[in-house]
């Protein structure tokens, strides 16, 4: 015979505290050898030796949450498979923190993605510079077409629209690392979701269940 699996929901552990109970669901998850002696015929009599049930294994796999269990999904006799949600405790909350994370990577997204103004003084740079270029060329043509006062300040231009175009690429910098910070935000908040369901690790069939 194939080894059969068990799963055994034992009684939830009660804590309290300031805001009230809170509960930690539980389950014990025992996989059994099942033995079985050969078949004996006796004459005319066909005899099967009982049967036994040896333990291999046992392991406890308890919620990783605390908080008031709201769904139980299984019922004594259900077979259920490796990674199916046996319970739930109350994920209101963490529903809400994952909407708003994805929320907030969203518009990080946007920001990230948004390269206009880099673009933008891109361009603004290569106009100063050109300006400034055609004043030195027509003054080489032409002694003092540009007085050194025009002269100037078309490279303090210049100078500007290079450390804004330094400053937008570094904003852009910015929120691409807010991106990060973003994605990593929505994943945590699926985890913390994920830990208000216990699952069970085997296949198996629940013999019973307590809350």
């Amino acid at each position: 015979h194939r080894p059969n699996n068990v799963v055994v929901l034992t009684s939830p552990r009660l804590r309290t505290n300031d805001t009230g109970a809170k509960m930690r669901m539980s389950a014990l998850i025992v996989p059994i050898l099942l033995v079985t002696c050969p078949t004996i015929v006796c004459g005319n009599e066909l005899r099967i030796e009982p049967v036994g049930l040896k333990l291999i294994d046992e392991a406890e796999v308890a919620s990783q949450s605390i908080g008031p269990i709201v769904e139980i999904r299984v019922q004594e006799g259900q077979t259920v498979a490796a990674g199916d949600t046996m319970a739930r405790i109350d994920d209101r909350d963490a529903q809400i923190d994952l909407q708003q994370a994805v929320i907030e990577l969203e518009s990080a997204k946007q920001i990230a993605e948004n390269d206009l103004k880099v673009l933008s003084q891109t361009e603004a740079l290569k106009l100063t510079e050109l300006d400034l270029a055609r004043a030195k060329q027509s003054i080489e043509r032409y002694a003092k077409s540009v007085s050194q006062a025009q002269l100037d300040r078309l490279e303090v231009s210049v100078e500007q629209a290079r450390l804004q175009l330094e400053q937008a690429k570094k904003e852009l910098e910015t929120a691409q690392l807010g991106l990060e910070a973003a994605e990593n935000r929505v994943r945590m908040a699926e985890r913390n979701l994920e830990r208000l369901q216990v699952k069970s690790p085997i296949d198996g069939v629940v013999v019973t269940t307590h809350l």
